[in-house]
């Protein structure tokens, strides 16, 4: 029987967004723009094969990562895939601070500029921790399970590999239900358990205010 893809609205359920993130508002009208640095064959970008959607990458016209901070970033945590094909909230830009944020300027105010980046935040991968589910979303029967995030941050100008570093989900489980998500019929879809956007600061944060490395 052929499989029908079928959109899951949870925000009805009561699937809330946590406590300080933007809201859909906010989040729709800041979409992210692209380069306008030619797009290298994925043959020679390992960001590329890493896994960092529209982000193009080496990304020549970005500045270089050097000097000292703040280091702005951009973030792509669409990931493609994962072996155990979990469904997660979404990690963007958003995610970090405004002043960490590689945002344009005059016209561009508040709309990410991967140019001024000088460090792309990728997620490369997402592992199920454990297969003992530590509830449920509010109102459907869909089950949330511990995750390890894997992210792997590049010099954007470069697409050199600067660190690689994993996070342990921690997030509560009504903060771990996407708004949206699609999946395939007859297939019961898993959540990957949410992080929360302060571990990821703390982890980012040398990065970013601190001279480059």
């Amino acid at each position: 029987m052929s499989a029908l893809l079928v959109a899951v609205l949870l925000s009805a359920i009561g699937c809330t967004a946590p406590t300080g993130t933007p809201s859909d508002a906010d989040r729709s009208t800041a979409s992210p723009t692209r380069s306008a640095t030619p797009r290298p064959s994925p043959s020679t970008s390992p960001a590329s094969r890493a896994g960092c959607g529209y982000l193009d990458l080496p990304n020549p016209a970005a500045p270089a990562y050097a000097g000292p901070g703040p280091h702005l970033a951009a973030v792509h945590a669409g990931l493609a895939s994962s072996s155990d094909a979990l469904i997660y909230v979404p990690i963007t830009e958003y995610s970090l601070p405004r002043e960490w944020r590689a945002y344009g300027d005059g016209d561009k105010e508040g709309i990410l500029d991967p140019a001024r980046a000088q460090l792309v935040v990728c997620l490369t991968a997402l592992r199920k921790r454990s297969e003992t589910s530590i509830g449920q979303c509010e109102d459907h029967p869909f089950d949330v399970y511990p995750a390890s995030y894997t992210f792997t941050v590049f010099e954007a100008k470069t697409a050199r590999k600067v660190t690689t570093f994993k996070i342990r989900s921690e997030e509560a489980v009504e903060f771990s239900c996407p708004s949206t998500f699609q999946y395939w019929a007859g297939q019961a879809p898993e959540f990957a358990q949410g992080l929360k956007d302060e571990t990821l600061h703390h982890r980012l944060r040398p990065l970013i205010t601190n001279p480059a490395r």
